[in-house]
């Protein structure tokens, strides 16, 4: 077996046993995964020598993959490159044989040559803690709040998100999250702080006299 950078060739097998492996694992047909690495390729973070495969050497057949993004972050209250994995498949006729764990251990590898401080993920905490990772290393906190205003609330505009409202946003974000232990960086992309699902809605709010942002939310309507 053979962990090496992926190439434009190998972009059809790997849709392959994504679609594969994710259908099998999902109680009905699971098309998510295989558009997800598509998405992830064309965005702002996709390094091609940390999409990894795993090749057989005989027959040359892409029998897993994993991709890594990068994840700008602030950490600690220090501005930290970070990664996220997202997926890792391998095909389900070389499953439990070695191959994820290949593909994690050199993905790591190459990580901490970039510079890379941490790597996130979503994922079976059984598999992933044998590898190093922890579980809610950060802790895992939400909230859930009411858009209904109050009898001495101020009046507000809300409209979508716009592109020239990026200038204020990555600002803001900064300001307010330089010292969190822990916050992940939507990027420099108009794309990333919008919500591209039809349940959620990215909008700012403007106060009525000056049409200034006065904030920025993501939210379940």
């Amino acid at each position: 077996m053979v962990i090496r950078p992926e190439t434009p060739a190998d972009y059809s097998q790997i849709a392959d046993i994504t679609y594969e492996a994710f259908s099998a694992w999902k109680p009905r047909p699971f098309r998510a995964e295989p558009t997800l690495v598509d998405a992830m390729r064309s965005g702002q973070f996709y390094d091609p020598e940390l999409s990894l495969v795993a090749e057989e050497e005989e027959t040359h057949r892409v029998i897993g993959h994993a991709l890594f993004s990068f994840l700008p972050s602030i950490l600690l209250g220090q501005e930290k490159k970070g990664a996220y994995l997202a997926p890792l498949t391998v095909a389900p006729t070389h499953q439990r044989q070695g191959v994820g764990s290949a593909l994690l251990a050199e993905g790591a590898r190459i990580a901490r040559e970039k510079g890379i401080a941490f790597i996130l993920l979503c994922g079976h905490p059984d598999y992933y803690i044998r590898h190093g990772y922890q579980p809610q290393a950060f802790s895992l906190t939400g909230c859930t709040v009411t858009l209904e205003p109050g009898a001495q609330a101020p009046a507000f505009i809300e409209r979508p998100v716009r592109q020239s409202d990026l200038p204020w946003l990555t600002r803001r974000w900064k300001e307010l999250h330089l010292t969190d232990r822990l916050a992940l960086y939507p990027g420099d992309l108009i794309g990333q702080w919008m919500s591209h699902s039809p349940l959620s809605r990215s909008s700012v709010f403007l106060t009525p006299e000056t049409d200034d942002i006065a904030g920025y939310v993501r939210y379940i309507p």
